[in-house]
């Protein structure tokens, strides 16, 4: 490509963003009416008003002298490519609105209904047992849609980037209490026992003390939801100079090797429980995986396959205990 090229290729403006689907091309004058090409994509509008991306590789030759003299390269024609990339954009866009949506307009009738509940639990000599009982039925599957809509709502602000945390310095054992506390009721209906093993010293992080509990919550749901009733579900915490280990493991129905790659994607459905109908719309673990990289984490999922268990393991930056006085 010449200098003027440009032109007369019926390309007239640069640059130009569409949406922000790739990053536009960086252009430099390196000489009177010459440019160079510094990025990997251009976006220019023709002669006729249409917009075109093109994806240009090039590099500017010199004389011996050091003049420049011209530009070698070659320009693919990405147009299709990034127009799929604008619509898969637009999709994410519109996926985000209607989870806010949803998430918005479920939660009145749902805090009605458990409003409601609190009023009859007041008076529960004023109806029989097989009222009583379906109140509790109620009562569970009303406490299981508030938690799914909560988490709808948190990961659509995640995704959105309009998910703030507060950080602090907090004792890791304190929020694995609290989180165990949150999951035990799941946990005692199947009779499974849920067992934390801490260092000898105290173990510290810095992090948003609601949300850590919701990680671990959310991970020890996960493991009692897909495990047999009478099995056990263990937390073990491991601790080195740079970063803390926190380890959920159970005895379940485990993951298929191929399927440990989408685990933490929202919606996926890589575990079906053959005894269980609930199996959830797999949103815990893609909210759980959000909210450990917020706090400066990772988050992976280990399994030999089904029938063999499964491990989660959250790495979080360790804070040495003198720093947190």
């Amino acid at each position: 490509m010449k200098p003027g090229d440009l032109e007369k290729n019926g390309l007239m403006q640069f640059p130009a963003i569409m949406g922000g689907i790739v990053p536009v091309y960086n252009i430099k004058g390196i000489g009177s009416g010459q440019l160079r090409f510094t990025g990997p994509v251009l976006a220019g509008r023709r002669a006729d008003g249409k917009w075109r991306w093109v994806a240009s590789y090039g590099a500017p030759c010199y004389s011996d002298k050091g003049e420049f003299m011209r530009v070698v390269g070659n320009d693919p024609n990405i147009t299709e490519q990034a127009e799929r990339n604008k619509a898969l954009i637009e999709l994410d866009r519109r996926r985000n609105e209607l989870l806010a949506l949803v998430s918005h307009e479920l939660r009145n009738p749902l805090a009605a209904i458990k409003n409601s509940l609190g009023l009859i639990k007041k008076t529960p000599d004023a109806f029989p047992d097989i009222h009583r009982r379906a109140l509790e039925v109620i009562e569970r599957q009303s406490t299981q849609l508030v938690r799914l809509v909560e988490d709808l709502r948190d990961l659509q602000r995640v995704t959105a980037g309009k998910f703030r945390i507060s950080k602090k310095f907090l004792n890791l054992e304190e929020v694995l209490a609290q989180a165990i506390e949150t999951a035990s009721p799941d946990a005692e209906r199947a009779n499974q026992s849920i067992v934390l093993q801490m260092p000898f010293e105290a173990t510290f992080v810095k992090g948003d003390e609601v949300r850590l509990c919701q990680v671990f919550a959310n991970l020890i749901n996960n493991a009692s939801k897909f495990s047999p009733p009478g099995s056990k579900i263990s937390l073990k915490v491991s601790a080195s100079t740079d970063e803390v280990t926190i380890s959920v493991k159970d005895n379940g129905i485990g993951i298929e090797k191929d399927q440990l790659g989408r685990i933490f994607e929202m919606f996926a459905q890589a575990r079906q429980h053959s005894e269980r109908s609930n199996t959830g719309m797999g949103l815990g673990l893609a909210l759980a995986k959000e909210l450990v990289q917020l706090h400066d984490g990772a988050i992976e999922a280990i399994s030999d396959g089904p029938g063999k268990g499964s491990e989660f393991i959250v790495r979080l930056p360790s804070v040495a205990a003198d720093v947190t006085h």
